[in-house]
């Protein structure tokens, strides 16, 4: 199998009866072809003297040739059998894409499917170099309906499933995305709002699988309808929301709200969640400023604070900070009390909340938060760091 991409090491020439061959240099010497669209785009390995059927994808999207040898007058020729509306169609699906359209040229049924329902077939495609099934395999799936294709692929054969695909738009069109949408048409992704969305971008389904406890609620489908396309911030913020929903859910267990979860379901956008976190957050500060009494000190923190960065040693001082700076540092208690994490107070150069871990004798910047949960500037950032990097020197020279 070649490796992603033809490099300019490999000769591509034409052979005898139209074939496009390929030869590899070393190490990993061989010969390769394709015989032409009308004969079916035949994959072959030269092998003991002979050309073999190869069943494993050539490994490279074989319409980029268009582009990468456009200088080569016999790879445009060849490609040019191709019917053009096909190739319009294939160029998208980038995985698996040459045995994608050896199938298309040599078996009636798939071209009939790639015409109606192109991902299907891909993925159909696709799932065959992964489980390795037989041609006579695929063959026969290809004669069944398409709700018995969608199960052999996924496991599950829903006409909606099928009805969601359609409006599947990818993105590179490569193996992540192919294992996906297979992932996500198992978990029913297809139900939730976004699924129900005449177009429905790869970037949206990524998004759904990596962040399942957001994946139902309004919040979510609000903020991808509002993310088209995908942009460089698109995940970050959604790491950032997943985070407050963890949070809200930890903060409402501790005063004890059994709706927590339809209540932030309902959220119609993260602006909406982040305010009732905050507002659950208060009352938290607000119950366990008036059960406790008294000082009950934490664990000795094991890195000393210096003139801009105190630590928190009691209970009472953790529920103030959280008063005084609107985020949930008081539902920290309990790792505090086992030493799994330790928190301080940052007085310059801006008002913010530090957490650190500890693993051993490793240390780590958890969370650093400024008030109502605000992200620190970067010169807060280097404070911490040069804070912690006087300690660890003052801590090996002792």
């Amino acid at each position: 199998m070649i490796d992603a991409q033809i490099t300019e090491s490999v000769s591509i020439s034409l052979g005898i009866n139209g074939h496009l061959e390929f030869k590899i240099p070393p190490p990993f010497e061989c010969y390769l072809r394709f015989s032409t669209w009308q004969r079916g785009l035949i994959y072959e390995r030269f092998e003991n003297g002979s050309w073999q059927l190869e069943n494993l994808d050539c490994g490279f999207p074989l319409l980029e040739l268009a582009e990468s040898q456009k200088d080569k007058p016999h790879v445009i020729e060849f490609l040019g059998q191709i019917p053009d509306s096909i190739r319009a169609r294939a160029e998208g699906y980038r995985y698996a894409q040459a045995t994608l359209l050896h199938w298309i040229a040599a078996n009636s049924s798939a071209a009939e499917l790639f015409e109606s329902a192109p991902t299907l077939l891909w993925l159909l495609i696709a799932r065959q170099q992964v489980v390795e099934w037989p041609d006579d395999h695929v063959a026969r799936l290809l004669c069944s309906p398409r709700t018995k294709i969608l199960s052999a692929i996924s496991g599950v054969g829903q006409r909606s499933g099928l009805t969601w695909l359609k409006k599947i738009e990818l993105g590179e069109g490569d193996s992540r995305e192919h294992e996906v949408i297979i992932n996500a048409l198992r978990a029913e992704f297809y139900r939730n709002p976004c699924g129900q969305e005449s177009k429905i971008p790869i970037h949206w389904v990524k998004a759904a699988a990596e962040f399942p406890q957001l994946a139902n609620t309004r919040a979510f489908h609000g903020f991808c309808k509002q993310h088209p396309k995908k942009t460089k911030d698109f995940s970050r913020d959604l790491r950032q929301n997943a985070k407050f929903w963890v949070d809200a859910l930890n903060v409402a267990r501790m005063i004890d709200i059994a709706d927590a979860e339809i209540a932030l379901n309902r959220c119609i956008d993260f602006t909406a969640m982040r305010r009732l976190h905050d507002r659950w957050t208060d009352r938290l500060n607000q119950r366990q400023a008036l059960v406790v009494h008294g000082a009950t000190p934490f664990p000795e923190p094991p890195i000393p604070g210096n003139e801009n960065i105190h630590p928190i040693t009691t209970l009472e001082d953790l529920q103030a900070e959280g008063r005084l700076m609107h985020h949930c540092v008081a539902a920290y208690e309990a790792p505090i009390r086992q030493g799994g994490c330790y928190i301080y107070r940052v007085l310059q150069p801006e008002r913010a909340t530090v957490e650190l871990r500890f693993a051993g004798n490793q240390v780590r910047v958890g969370q650093v938060q400024l008030a109502y949960n605000g992200r620190p500037s970067s010169e807060t950032r280097v404070e911490i760091d040069s804070w912690l990097l006087a300690a660890s020197k003052q801590v090996r020279s002792t």
